[in-house]
């Protein structure tokens, strides 16, 4: 299961854009985890720190077994920050 929380415009050369989720949408958490017991939960790139503060928050509550902490803060290929 996965929740998007940035999109990408990116090829095999580069990142040419990056557009943040509203971070209201980040509800998409409870969505994907209400039927489904989650004991391990990755975090990847986040892109703004209003989506950090969700994510930190339904980490606060649901308390999973694991975190595996994976930032993004540059394309491996090169491209803009987020």
């Amino acid at each position: 299961m996965g929740v998007v929380t940035c999109l990408t415009a990116q090829n095999t050369t580069g990142v040419s854009g990056v557009l943040p989720v509203e971070p209201s949408f980040i509800k998409q958490l409870d969505n994907v985890t209400s039927d489904v017991e989650v004991d391990t939960f990755k975090i990847s790139m986040l892109g703004t720190s209003e989506i950090v503060r969700v994510v930190k928050q339904y980490l606060v509550e649901k308390r999973p077994k694991f975190v595996v902490l994976d930032p993004v803060m540059v394309s491996k290929r090169g491209g803009i920050d987020c």
